[in-house]
């Protein structure tokens, strides 16, 4: 979603505060702005996730350092929130709308569709394991 800058001019870069990611995420990120300044911004490393206390150091004034290819999923689908629960029904999932540090959440919230599309493929890529779209275990439930 943070693909959209017609939308995200207003916010100030809010999908950058205290990011979390995938160790493979993570790394892709210091390949782009060296391992000196990532470990500059205080990462923390909780179980197979990186979090940082303050803003993403690959954030600059024009946006993100890294292509939107190359994004965690957690900055791509922003300012929806993906919050692991037991009855979540999207890949074990619910995705929660940030309301309060996303000025434009409302135009975001009619791209509800596009992005639970993108969390899912974004699931289907975790961990560098790109399986066939037929053998994407998540599809299931959502075709």
């Amino acid at each position: 979603m943070t693909s959209s800058p017609e939308l995200c001019k207003d916010c100030g870069g809010n999908c950058c505060r205290h990011p979390n990611m995938t160790t493979a995420e993570y790394e892709r990120l210091v390949m782009a702005i060296g391992r000196e300044k990532a470990e500059a911004a205080g990462p923390q490393k909780l179980g197979n996730w990186w979090m940082f206390r303050d803003t993403c150091p690959g954030k600059l004034d024009a946006g993100c350092v890294l292509p939107y290819g190359d994004r965690p999923l957690a900055c791509k689908i922003y300012p929806f929130v993906a919050i692991p629960s037991i009855n979540g029904s999207i890949a074990g999932h619910e995705l929660l709308l940030d309301l309060r540090h996303c000025p434009r959440w409302k135009e975001f919230g009619e791209r509800y569709e596009e992005t639970k599309e993108e969390f899912l493929r974004g699931k289907c890529h975790e961990n560098e394991i790109v399986p066939k779209p037929s053998k994407c275990r998540w599809k299931k439930y959502f075709t």
